[in-house]
């Protein structure tokens, strides 16, 4: 090797040895790192700079329906590797994803007083995963569904409310779901104007609900609020016993309503906790229940509405899992502790006699000459 070659040659090699010291050094003086949290849903990213050493604390996490299961990155292998803050200083600048566990909600299937068959008495749903619902089976009964409260029933779909339990109740019918009698008319929804003022309503076919049945009678009430009347026109509390409205019921509202043939169907109902007896009535507190499933809100026609039964004091508006249902209230013979009741959609609340609420009127019919008919 000449004296020319060896010179280039040491020269080359103490460039390197420059080049290589100047790169160590900049890492080895390197203080701070960046550190990228990636939450993995609605675009949510947040970047940190940490300094060289440092146990990070890892931010705050939230995600509605999932349970937070750590924080990874991406190891050489293209392997996810969690992330330890409690014992591993920053000494890298670091790409964080954060990992996520639907929440689990047990749906616990109740079969009230015991009555029925369900297949299972739980099972667990993930947020956002699809779900069917089991069947309930009863002898001599309709399965209507699973009710959470107050009239609401869940449908097969997507689980959207995580909870660590929930409650769903069997219901039955002793009619298939939907089943309905028209019988009687009334002013339901077609005015009549006459020069552009209202001077009547058209009387059309009244549609009933069969809710239970007894000794070949059905217990039937009208499927929708049809007119809104107080239970009483003085100004103080009454019982179904000696209110105005059940003098109308069983006087003025069974001329104009039924048919002699219709009249004749019509039997006549012994409430023997109130001591009363009358062909038309209002269901009391625990008869609503019989509603479970079917039409239990009230929703009124258009008479009904014009009548009053819309007014503020009136109308329910329940909300449950971003749906709003509007029902009318509709007044109950009950009465207990110096207070009437009325009803929203299966919810009680006390009312004076003289306040406007729906009326749903109900009646037990004979069952063999009604389908007969």
């Amino acid at each position: 090797m000449t004296k020319n070659e060896r010179i280039r040659l040491l020269t080359g090699i103490a460039f390197m040895a420059v080049i290589f010291f100047a790169v160590a050094s900049i890492g080895w003086t390197k203080a701070e790192f960046i550190v990228v949290y990636n939450y993995g849903f609605d675009g949510k990213i947040e970047t940190n700079i940490v300094k060289k050493g440092y146990v990070e604390e890892p931010p705050s996490t939230g995600r509605y329906g999932y349970t937070f299961d750590g924080w990874y990155y991406l190891d050489k292998q293209g392997n996810e590797i969690l992330f330890d803050f409690e014992t591993e200083p920053v000494t890298r600048d670091l790409d964080l994803t954060a990992h996520w566990k639907p929440f689990e909600t047990e749906m616990r299937f109740v079969l009230p007083q015991g009555y029925g068959e369900c297949e299972v008495e739980s099972m667990m749903v993930p947020y956002g995963a699809e779900y069917t619902l089991p069947k309930a089976e009863r002898k001599g009964y309709y399965f209507v569904g699973w009710e959470i409260y107050d009239g609401f029933f869940l449908t097969d779909g997507i689980w959207t409310y995580p909870d660590d339990e929930f409650k769903l109740y069997a219901r039955w019918s002793k009619f298939k779901p939907g089943k309905t009698y028209f019988l009687g008319e009334y002013e339901q929804n077609i005015p009549i104007y006459e020069n552009g003022k209202l001077i009547g309503w058209e009387k059309e076919p009244i549609e009933w609900i069969p809710i239970d049945k007894k000794d070949g009678k059905y217990l039937m009430v009208t499927k929708y609020v049809i007119d809104a009347k107080p239970l009483d026109s003085e100004r103080k509390y009454k019982s179904w016993a000696d209110c105005d409205l059940r003098e109308w019921l069983n006087g003025e509202f069974i001329d104009k309503v039924f048919s002699d043939e219709e009249k004749a169907m019509l039997c006549s109902y012994y409430d023997e906790k109130l001591g009363t007896t009358d062909k038309v009535f209002l269901l009391s507190r625990k008869e609503t229940q019989l509603l479970y499933g079917t039409d239990i809100f009230g929703f009124g026609t258009e008479y009904a509405k014009r009548m009053g039964c819309e007014n503020p004091n009136a109308v329910s508006e329940i909300g449950w899992d971003g749906v709003t249902y509007t029902g009318y209230g509709w007044t109950l013979r009950s009465f207990e502790h110096n207070k009437n009741y009325k009803s929203f959609g299966g919810a009680q609340g006390s009312m004076k006699a003289h306040q406007i609420y729906g009326m749903r009127p109900a009646i037990w019919v004979d069952a063999e000459k009604l389908n007969g008919r």
